[in-house]
């Protein structure tokens, strides 16, 4: 008993094992805190990034709905649509809207809008397809094209 009591009265502070035990803890608390951290806030970019996107393809989208009232048919739609981009713009339609999307290709380049049309349907898409979530955005006017009367 008296050797136990002397010990105790001379120890004082941690042991060199109890504090990294300690450290080591800490250590993985603020790791999984500065992961939980990161992953919100590249969330929270992809997510801007999503909204950017589907605003500019539904303005695409709406442009070629104004552009098919006015004149009767999809811009170009004897070309499916190949250069509906430069004839929406000429009809002073696009109000700011991009011909290319946020998307980077693997060369660093910002990927295009893929216009295309049949005689009922009218499609924007990013092509290629990007390689972020989601994978494949498209927004069609479905239903069928104005009557040439309107």
């Amino acid at each position: 008993g008296g050797t136990v009591n002397a010990l105790r009265r001379r120890q004082r502070g941690f042991s060199l094992l109890e504090v990294t035990a300690t450290l080591l803890l800490f250590s993985i608390m603020a790791g999984t805190l500065q992961l939980s951290l990161t992953r919100r806030q590249i969330d929270r970019v992809e997510q801007e990034e999503f909204e950017r996107v589907a605003d500019q393809v539904h303005r695409l989208a709406q442009a070629a709905q104004h552009f098919a009232v006015r004149n009767g048919s999809w811009p170009n739609e004897s070309l499916r649509c190949a250069q509906a981009y430069r004839a929406l713009s000429a009809a002073n339609l696009l109000r700011g809207a991009p011909d290319k999307s946020p998307y980077r290709d693997a060369g660093g380049n910002r990927t295009p809008y893929a216009l295309s049309c049949d005689a009922n349907h009218f499609q924007v898409r990013i092509a290629p397809r990007p390689p972020t979530r989601p994978p494949n955005w498209r927004a069609s006017c479905r239903g069928r094209a104005p009557p040439a009367a309107w």
